[in-house]
């Protein structure tokens, strides 16, 4: 008799412990962060904005000719239909370092974007509170969507719940493009 009202108190318990972990735990494995707002579109993709080289770039350089910040990035804009990739990523040595000079790969990359836009386009999920976030965050490259026209898109990388740090699946996704032109910005380092 007594084993049977401990097994009912524990059985409470738990069904009382259950429905109010669910609504965090219904957060954690299946909410998603809202949709950003559609990115803003540029002329063209431009490694040299000066937000673009403070996000590659872990120290200040200087530009000859400055140019405005590049939008936002965001969700691609309705009716926006990317046909090829650039990215700017640091490149720089230990030998620039020593010459006083940081390097920016704008890299342009071309085939079936498709797998490159759905890695894009997965929801962020909010950080799940049950990770142990001891990882860095890399410094990802910047990424700008291109059109026909030549006009340009910066694409908001989702985040996972792992940390909520940003998901690299839209960088491997790039990687599996072809290549067609790398051109190195060389900029001396200082305001």
């Amino acid at each position: 008799m007594r084993a049977s009202l401990t097994v009912r108190v524990a059985a409470g318990v738990f069904v009382v412990g259950a429905v109010a972990a669910a609504p965090h735990l219904y957060d954690q494995y299946f909410r998603v962060l809202p949709q950003p707002a559609p990115g803003g579109i540029a002329s063209g993709a431009n490694c040299l904005a000066p937000n673009i080289l403070r996000q590659v770039l872990p120290d200040p350089v200087s530009v000859t000719a400055p140019a405005d910040d590049a939008p936002e990035a965001g969700s691609l804009p309705p009716g926006f239909r990317p046909i090829a990739v650039v990215t700017c990523t640091e490149s720089t040595t230990e030998d620039d370092a020593v010459n006083g000079v940081a390097t920016v790969d704008e890299e342009h990359w071309i085939g079936d974007l498709s797998s490159v836009l759905m890695a894009f386009a997965q929801p962020s999920r909010p950080q799940s509170w049950f990770s142990d976030c001891t990882a860095s965050a890399a410094r990802l490259p910047a990424v700008w969507l291109v059109d026909a026209a030549g006009r340009a898109v910066r694409p908001a990388f989702p985040h996972e719940a792992a940390c909520g740090l940003p998901s690299d699946a839209p960088i491997s996704a790039i990687r599996r493009l072809e290549r067609t032109t790398t051109v190195q910005h060389v900029l001396p380092t200082g305001p």
